[in-house]
C-alpha cells in the first residue's frame, strides 16, 4: 500500500510538471524522449533553430524535475 501511494504521488507530481510546460517545451520533450529524435531532426520538424531546441529541452526538464522535486536529472537521456 505504501509503494502504491508513493507511485501515485510521484505520478501526480510528474503530470503537474508536464502540464506546466509550454506547448513548445512539451513538443520538444515528446519528440526527444518518446520518438528518440536528434536535436537536428527536432529543429527540422518544428522549424526552430537548434539552439532553441536545446534551450527548450533543458528548461523543460529542469522545470519538471523541480515539480517532481528531483535534485539531479539524467542529462544523458537527451
Amino acid at each position: 500500500p505504501i509503494k502504491n501511494e508513493t507511485d501515485r504521488v510521484h505520478t501526480n507530481r510528474l503530470l503537474t510538471g508536464v502540464h506546466s510546460l509550454t506547448r513548445d517545451q512539451r513538443e520538444v520533450i515528446y519528440l526527444k524522449l518518446y520518438n528518440r529524435l536528434s536535436y537536428n531532426e527536432i529543429a527540422e520538424i518544428t522549424g526552430l533553430q537548434i539552439d532553441s531546441v536545446h534551450d527548450l529541452a533543458s528548461k523543460a526538464l529542469e522545470l519538471v524535475c523541480r515539480k517532481v522535486q528531483v535534485v539531479n536529472y539524467p542529462v544523458s537521456v537527451l
